[in-house]
């Protein structure tokens, strides 16, 4: 998409009377709403003019600069990938691997023709249950094709001994939470009603009676409805397999490990037991037949994208009915999505030798390493901490790792074999490689060195147990924008280097050490405090409303927001020993210090339709975008010296009820 100038002029507010080194246009002045004024919506102001220039598109439930870079990403893959695909390149090697799973998912009149043939094993498997013991079993062997979330959600993750413990998660819920069946407000009602026809016309589909299936359809309905009231409130604990079978009797648990692909299993993460209790419960009051009808809706539903188009988009309904998306995404965008799952390593291995260069690895490298010195400066001058404490989190932030752009060693998923045939054969192959990946290191002492993202992601992340920040190249992209064309004031705003940063100091990363080890390495007193100063910013994040009368959870996004608001406060450190802000420059018509608030706001410019915002409110560890700006950038003062933020101005907040963690 080409980036349009406007033909606006830009009409300084409250900071008229700085002086302006050049008045040539940037793109950063094509993002601002001149109407609002930076004190009274922020966000608004520093986004706004993007906003209405990139309406939500009828495809998606959301839109914003991310979704823009993952787009341009996307091309560019797509670019690679047809390449591939053009080669005709010996079989087993990566050319031909990528090229064939594209091939495979743009074959539309193979994928049409197939129907629903490429599960009749599986839907005969099914049908042949005779007994209650058999569906957990069925479950198990189901789960194993990377079908993970068909009733629970399974996966390996680090254990407080410094091993990969497997987790067993709730799950089995078509509608984004248990609300969306315990609840009969209009909105809620609607993705019920369509949930329930879908299930009537995969069971019509699957040669039931339109009598036989609409029973059928409330049964499975009212089992699904009955699954999400087991769901709670997080209260995972480490069992042995001989507790979890004591807490659900019904299950054998042996059984199921032993067909998921276990060996041996000493323990579990078991993820809300009052879940599996219920569960457990459930499988001796509802008839075999009643689950039987559940694992083959499931069985359809799972993987409704990769079958044939009536199947995925009588699916699609159900999903436009908590989105308020009119039409799915082009065919193309999925089958990229599809094989960046399964083939994302190699895939991301060949862009980033055409698109990230070593130079642009090495000035993001440094940047990110004035941050580290930074944080380090901001917490030798912490008042509140006792040296004690204070020397081991500066311990810790001289140990991180940061993973720039790219690993050095790649998976080649040799043993996956890929063809230009069955999409659905295709991914279940490559879901089956994950698994047994994921299985081979439950047990084992965490990998410090694993990457565990993929570049091709708009991400970042911060990795407890490893002590270690990733930061993807795609996150160091700004939509139709050069990349030496970025200052370093906008950059270190727009980077969330500080951010993931400041996550080794959340409320779950302050519970590590420096070697990425489970330790308590806080005074109680320090920690107290902590808390203390972490419950303010719960509050205050709690008075924000989001839609209508729905307020963000400020508990629920308190580790995001924390992480929002200390990783400003780092890069706003780094900033200030930079040559752009020391020497005062400006460009067009913004000092360095109002150029990092705006890149900071420009990095959350999103927008997200109404009808998703309930789930957002109820399941996302995030606040919403709009929030996550003004309630951050209001609890720093160089934010108000920057745009002249004065009381009266919507967005003030007097000095003693901002909020201060480090």
């Amino acid at each position: 998409m080409r980036y349009i100038f406007s033909l606006i002029t830009f009409v300084f507010l409250a900071f008229a009377s700085f002086h302006k080194k050049n008045s040539a246009r940037d793109f950063v002045q094509e993002n601002i709403d001149s109407t609002i004024r930076p004190g009274d919506d922020f966000f608004q102001f520093a986004n706004g003019g993007w906003l209405k220039k990139h309406p939500i598109p009828p495809d998606q439930m959301s839109w914003g600069v991310s979704t823009i870079v993952q787009n341009q990403i996307a091309e560019r893959v797509r670019t690679l990938v047809e390449e591939a695909a053009n080669q005709n390149a010996a079989r087993g090697t990566i050319p031909q691997k990528i090229g064939d799973f594209w091939r495979a998912g743009m074959d539309t009149n193979y994928v049409n023709q197939q129907g629903l043939k490429p599960l009749k094993q599986q839907f005969n498997e099914i049908r042949a249950i005779k007994l209650r013991s058999e569906i957990i079993e069925k479950v198990a062997k189901i789960q194993t094709n990377g079908y993970n979330n068909f009733l629970f959600a399974e996966w390996a993750a680090p254990a407080d001994n410094g091993k990969m413990e497997f987790v067993i998660h709730e799950g089995g819920l078509k509608l984004p939470n248990a609300a969306y069946y315990l609840t009969n407000n209009p909105q809620f009602k609607k993705s019920q009603d369509a949930l329930k026809h879908f299930i009537f016309l995969t069971l019509r589909r699957l040669g039931q009676d339109s009598v036989t299936a609409k029973k059928n359809t409330n049964d499975v309905y009212a089992l699904e409805a009955s699954i999400a009231k087991g769901f709670g409130d997080y209260d995972g604990r480490l069992m042995s397999v001989s507790e979890l079978q004591q807490l659900t009797p019904h299950i054998n648990w042996l059984r199921y490990f032993k067909t998921y692909g276990f060996k041996q299993l000493d323990s579990i993460q078991v993820d809300d037991p009052a879940f599996f209790k219920n569960v457990d419960t459930l499988l001796q009051s509802t008839p075999v037949e009643v689950w039987k009808n559940y694992l083959l809706y499931w069985s359809v539903s799972s993987v409704a994208p990769l079958l044939d188009n009536q199947t995925f988009m009588d699916q699609f309904k159900v999903i436009m009915s908590f989105t308020g998306q009119t039409q799915p995404p082009a065919r193309w965008r999925m089958i990229l999505a599809f094989e960046n799952t399964i083939l994302a390593e190699p895939i991301t291995h060949l862009m980033v030798q055409e698109y990230f260069s070593p130079e642009q690895k090495k000035r993001y490298t440094t940047m990110v390493e004035d941050f580290r010195d930074a944080f380090q400066q901001r917490l030798e001058n912490v008042s509140w901490m006792q040296n004690s404490t204070k020397q081991k989190a500066i311990q810790k932030i001289r140990k991180m790792k940061f993973r720039i752009g790219y690993p050095d060693k790649w998976d080649d998923l040799t043993d996956v074999e890929i063809d230009s045939h069955s999409l659905y054969e295709n991914m279940m192959r490559g879901g089956y490689h994950r698994t047994r990946e994921w299985i081979a290191e439950v047990g084992k002492p965490v990998n410090k060195d694993e990457w565990k993202m993929r570049p091709t992601m708009m991400e970042a992340s911060y990795a407890n147990e490893q002590n270690a920040l990733t930061l993807e190249p795609a996150s160091f992209i700004i939509p139709n924008v050069n990349s030496n064309e970025v200052d370093d004031a906008f950059m270190y705003g727009y980077t969330f280097a500080g951010h993931e940063m400041a996550h080794g100091f959340d409320a779950d990363g302050m519970q590590y050490d420096a070697d990425g080890n489970r330790n308590n390495w806080w005074t109680k007193e320090d920690e107290a405090e902590y808390n203390s100063r972490l419950s303010k910013l719960i509050n205050h994040y709690n008075q924000y409303i989001a839609i209508d009368s729905l307020h963000v959870n400020g508990e629920l996004t308190k580790r995001e927001n924390m992480a929002d608001l200390t990783g400003l406060l780092i890069g706003l450190d780094a900033l200030k020993k930079t040559k752009q802000y020391q020497q005062h420059e400006t460009i067009g018509g913004f000092t360095a210090m109002q150029r990092y608030f705006l890149g900071f706001a420009f990095r959350q410019c999103y927008a997200v339709r109404r009808e998703r915002m309930p789930t957002w409110l109820m399941s996302n560890l995030h606040s919403p975008d709009r929030i996550r700006v003004n309630a951050a950038v209001v609890n720093i003062p160089e934010f108000y010296d920057a745009f002249n933020v004065k009381p009266g101005d919507k967005m003030f907040v007097p000095k003693d009820s901002r909020v201060s963690i480090f």
